[in-house]
């Protein structure tokens, strides 16, 4: 018998993976600051600010679904072998693509182990290394007691602003705090299983959550635009997802979906929304591709940002959601024909 998925999680799955589009979209706008109008650089940051919760949301999203589990070494190494092989594959793929198509000359594979070949691969690097030592973490955070998680929520929220803080300051923490300070998406990661476990011990009305989380967003924004301005070009340091304002929104938001009760879909949107959730992981890692041909084939300058953003986003989600599907129907032929 399929588990029932939770409709809440899954719609906060697909909502996130079209807010990445969004920020890619918008990242586009927000670094041509000096080419575009002032209007439609504030419309391009306001956007990419409100996206940036997406990221969290899915270690969020993955942690709460994942260290609930029992611990099993078999299924964890073939959960990690999952994640390994796409990043191979589409390592591979743009590095083709890089060459043949964005002129961007050869790629060593071997700079794998630096750096991904599109930036956006970078996730893949971390869920690997998250996934490699999740039994621990199921061990761990399975047995702890209220006030250990009081402790470890508190300790991570404070030194993921201390982390910050100094980081923008130019005063990188060299040794980090294990577990704790080492890692802003290991800390999502947890933190979404806490919340989600822990829910109903959290007092926190849904309402004053959304505000704390619309706060936030706007203190990055409006320091975003701030420094942007001063400095004449744009400032990314307050997009960075180790921005303690930033995890403390996606939190937030990720919180008012569990706490919320299932959200009421048409049979139509709910299907919709359930293909989207399957396809999300391939829409996130081929979506760069779409993204290239329109930044190489249109001048994409020329829309304004109000009309650009939303266009060119849905444009990459369209094509990426059609291209996600023609490979699993394309997969699902192969695997029947070898049966």
């Amino acid at each position: 018998m399929e588990k029932q998925k939770d409709v809440n999680i899954e719609l906060l799955r697909v909502i996130s993976c079209i807010m990445v589009i969004f920020i890619h979209v918008a990242n586009y706008y927000c670094r041509i600051m000096e080419d575009i109008s002032v209007s439609s650089y504030v419309f391009a940051c306001i956007i990419n600010g409100i996206s940036r919760v997406s990221v969290p949301l899915f270690f969020m999203i993955s942690g709460s679904l994942l260290i609930g589990r029992e611990v099993d070494l078999r299924r964890n190494t073939a959960r990690v072998t999952k994640i390994l092989r796409p990043l191979v594959v589409w390592s591979a793929v743009y590095a083709v693509w890089n060459y043949f198509y964005m002129d961007k000359g050869y790629y060593n594979l071997q700079d794998m182990f630096e750096e991904p070949v599109k930036k956006h691969l970078w996730y893949l690097y971390v869920l690997v290394g998250i996934y490699l030592t999740l039994p621990f973490w199921q061990k761990l955070f399975q047995n702890m007691n209220d006030e250990m998680v009081k402790y470890f929520s508190m300790l991570y929220i404070c030194l993921l602003a201390i982390n910050f803080y100094l980081a923008i300051q130019d005063m990188e923490v060299r040794y980090q705090i294990p577990l704790v300070g080492s890692s802003c998406h290991l800390g999502y990661f947890i933190m979404g299983y806490l919340i989600r476990q822990y829910r109903d011990k959290i007092h926190l009305r849904r309402l004053w959550a959304a505000c704390l989380a619309m706060l936030a967003l706007a203190i990055v924004v409006g320091a975003t635009l701030w420094y942007s301005f001063c400095d004449g070009q744009h400032c990314e340091d307050f997009f960075e997802y180790r921005n303690v304002l930033i995890g403390v929104a996606a939190m937030a938001v990720f919180y008012i979906a569990i706490k919320s009760r299932p959200f009421y879909l048409p049979e139509t949107i709910g299907c919709w929304v359930g293909l989207v959730a399957k396809h999300s992981f391939t829409i996130y890692l081929s979506h760069i591709l779409f993204l290239d041909i329109l930044k190489e084939e249109i001048e994409m300058r020329e829309m304004g940002a109000f009309v650009g953003i939303p266009l060119f986003s849905n444009m990459i989600f369209m094509a990426a959601f059609l291209f996600a599907g023609g490979l699993d129907k394309a997969r699902s032929i192969v695997e029947k024909s070898y049966i």
